[in-house]
C-alpha cells in the first residue's frame, strides 16, 4: 500500500486505494481470499509476454492489463549486472504501461494495483513517477523502494522451471540461473558499489532528457497540470 506518505500541500497519500506488488503465480487460495478483500479495480501486470506465460497470476477475479514485449528486449538493451544503467532505460521501456496507470488512476479505477516478477525494479520505477506526481519528495520515494530489499520472498515470486522445457526463452534462462544461487532467497540490495540506489538511474536519466519529473509525466506520459491536480485531489488527504 502507497499510502501514508506525505506529499503535496502537506497532505498524506490515502491508504487502500494504490498497491505495489510481485507477481502472483504461486498465492494460495487463502491469499486470493485476502487480495480480493482489497477490492482491487484494475491490476496493471508490468511483466514480459515471457513472464505472464509461464507465471500467470492467479488474482483472476479482477481484470488485467498489459503491454506486449519480451523481455528480451529490456535486457539485451542494458548493461549487463548494473542496475543504475539498467534503470536508464525505464522511462522510456515503461512509459506505455505508465500512460495506462495514470489514466486509470484518472478514471477513478481504484484501488488499482501493479506488478512485475520481484516487485522491486519496473515496480519500484512504477512507484516513484506516481508519488512524484503525487508531490511525494523524493528521498522519501527512494527510502520507499529500497524497503524492496526488507520486505521480499524470492521463493514466492516465480515457480522452479527447467530451461530444457523452455528453451529460447529468456525469462526462464534468469529466473533459473537465479534460483542456481545458493542465496537466492535473500533478496539483492538495490544499490551499486558506490552504495547509491539502482533507482538514482532513473531519476538521472529524466533529470538530463526532460530536466524534471513533472516535465516527463508532462512530455512523455501526457500529465497535463490539471491531470496532477485532480491525481492530488483523488488521491491525497
Amino acid at each position: 500500500d502507497l499510502g501514508g506518505y506525505e506529499a503535496a500541500g502537506g497532505k498524506s497519500v490515502r491508504w487502500g486505494l494504490i498497491y505495489r506488488s510481485a507477481g502472483q503465480p504461486l498465492l494460495t487460495p487463502q491469499d486470493v481470499a485476502a487480495v480480493r478483500g482489497l477490492g482491487i479495480d484494475q491490476l496493471v501486470d508490468l511483466r514480459s509476454n515471457e513472464e505472464r506465460a509461464i507465471a500467470p497470476s492467479r488474482v483472476t477475479q479482477t481484470p488485467i492489463t498489459s503491454i506486449n514485449y519480451s523481455l528480451g528486449d529490456l535486457i539485451s538493451t542494458s548493461a549487463p549486472h548494473n542496475g543504475v544503467d539498467v534503470y536508464r532505460n525505464f522511462p522510456k521501456f515503461l512509459a506505455p504501461q505508465l500512460k495506462i496507470i495514470f489514466a486509470d488512476l484518472l478514471h477513478k479505477q481504484a484501488p488499482l494495483a501493479f506488478n512485475c516478477s520481484a516487485g522491486q525494479d519496473r515496480t519500484g520505477f512504477v512507484t516513484a513517477m506516481v508519488l512524484s506526481a503525487l508531490g511525494v519528495k523524493r528521498e522519501t520515494i527512494v527510502q520507499d523502494y529500497l524497503l524492496s530489499t526488507r520486505y521480499r520472498r524470492p521463493e514466492w515470486e516465480m515457480p522452479e522451471l527447467n530451461p530444457a522445457d523452455h528453451p529460447n526463452d529468456p525469462a526462464v534462462r534468469m529466473f533459473s540461473q537465479y534460483r542456481q544461487r545458493p542465496n537466492w532467497k535473500t533478496p539483492d540490495r538495490l544499490i551499486d558499489d558506490q552504495g547509491r540506489p539502482f533507482l538514482v538511474g532513473a531519476f538521472e536519466e529524466i533529470d538530463a532528457k526532460w530536466g524534471s519529473v513533472d516535465s516527463y509525466l508532462q512530455t512523455e506520459i501526457g500529465l497535463s497540470n490539471t491531470d496532477l491536480e485532480n491525481l492530488r485531489a483523488l488521491y491525497l488527504e
